[in-house]
């Protein structure tokens, strides 16, 4: 799997990959990264008024630790293009916070689904 191909950033319709490669900008990514958000508290919400199981909870979580980190990765390759330095340097912050919080929920997923199946 190439991520920097050219095949691959002419021809992905895939939403996550471009999201990932940074060709929102920074104003949509930052809308996505309110949306991950939105999600992280609405499976919080969920699973305590629907009884989830473990399984429905750690697809939840992976779900959102894969698009977090998406997140995360396309707020850093779309800082390249904010002419400020300190404007940049937080936007990289932000996007280095998302994608350990992406890892983190990836593996709190693994560790939930390994703890209760």
């Amino acid at each position: 799997m190439l991520l920097r191909s050219t095949d691959t950033e002419k021809n992905s319709n895939n939403f996550l990959s471009a999201l990932s490669l940074g060709k929102y900008g920074i104003k949509k990514t930052y809308l996505h990264l309110a949306f991950a958000l939105l999600f992280s508290v609405a499976v919080t919400f969920f699973s305590k008024i629907a009884n989830w199981n473990a399984l429905a909870i750690a697809i939840a979580i992976f779900i959102y630790g894969v698009y977090i980190s998406n997140v995360g990765l396309g707020l850093w390759r779309a800082s390249r293009t904010v002419r400020q330095e300190i404007a940049s340097f937080l936007n990289k912050a932000v996007a280095v916070i998302s994608v350990l919080f992406g890892i983190s929920a990836i593996f709190n997923s693994l560790k939930l689904l390994l703890t209760y199946l």
